[in-house]
């Protein structure tokens, strides 16, 4: 199975994240562990993307969520 080319959803996500590298290695951790497990239950490729792609943006309502909540 080849993968699917994130990076430009990566690079997205990093400037997002810009200073910030445990919120940047957080969702790098999720993304590999999230490939790990689907390709481990045999998902199809379509679903392999859906899960990466949930997996890199995962937290991206966080900012927000702290300007307004004050918290995460």
């Amino acid at each position: 199975m080849k993968p699917q080319d994130h990076t430009p959803l990566e690079l997205a996500m990093f400037d997002y994240d810009k200073g910030d590298p445990k919120r940047i290695q957080h969702f790098v951790k999720v993304r590999a562990l999230a490939r790990t497990i689907g390709m481990a239950e045999g998902l199809d490729e379509e679903t392999l993307h859906a899960l990466e792609v949930a997996a890199i943006v995962h937290d991206s309502g966080i900012h927000e969520s702290e300007r307004i909540y004050h918290d995460t």
